[in-house]
């Protein structure tokens, strides 16, 4: 099963003071978004993240945890649908989106 995280967003309804970040880093209770989830990311062999908006701020979390990762250059004038597009060609019959 293949694990794929939607991270290309802007997250422009979050307050301004967290903007100058992905929104999947955004911290919450001493965690980003991403590492909250840290546990079930680690049950998928294959794990894709598809970034898009400040995608080098991603780096670390990426190599850390293992993940593939595609980058959406278009992210601003693209969609949630467009993103998974992006790796449907190399995909297997069992994927889970977050």
């Amino acid at each position: 099963m293949h694990l794929v995280l939607l991270a290309a967003g802007k997250g422009t309804r979050l307050p301004k003071e967290f903007r100058d970040l992905p929104k999947s880093m955004v911290n919450i209770n001493g965690k980003t978004i991403l590492n909250q989830n840290l546990n079930f990311y680690q049950k998928f062999e294959k794990k894709t993240i598809i970034t898009g908006y400040k995608s080098q701020k991603l780096n670390i979390f990426i190599k850390k945890n293992k993940f593939n990762f595609v980058k959406n250059y278009e992210y601003k004038k693209t969609n949630m649908v467009h993103n998974l597009f992006k790796i449907r060609k190399n995909e297997a019959n069992e994927i889970i989106i977050c």
